[in-house]
């Protein structure tokens, strides 16, 4: 993965502050991924993972480093939607001094019964 590709996977500002989780979740679900919650406790690191399906990262609150590929290396903050391919190599740490929290979607082909957007 090149360093414009990485650049490539983050959309800043996607969502607006403060997050509207219902809308966003209903955006994700749109497009065919999940909601789910994650958090990350300051100064911590997460271990490195595999999206064995395509998954979007939104962090809600705090400051996220994330790790591509063992080899890129960026930011997120909150509002920004950050795009992981299916078979992309990832690490998260907490770069802040508080609890970092973050929404994960992952890829359903199913798709998912929205019901009435927000």
């Amino acid at each position: 993965m090149t360093e414009q590709d990485a650049d490539r996977l983050v959309t800043r500002n996607r969502f607006s502050l403060p997050l509207n989780l219902s809308a966003l979740a209903w955006d994700w679900g749109s497009r065919g991924f999940s909601c789910e919650r994650e958090r990350l406790e300051p100064k911590q690191s997460a271990p490195e993972r595999v999206a064995n399906e395509d998954r979007l990262l939104c962090v809600q609150d705090g400051r996220l480093e994330i790790l591509i590929e063992g080899r890129r290396r960026f930011e997120a903050e909150p509002g920004d939607e950050v795009m992981l391919p299916d078979g992309t190599k990832y690490r998260l740490e907490n770069v802040d001094s508080r609890e970092a929290r973050w929404l994960l979607g992952r890829f359903r082909s199913s798709g998912l019964d929205l019901g009435e957007q927000p």
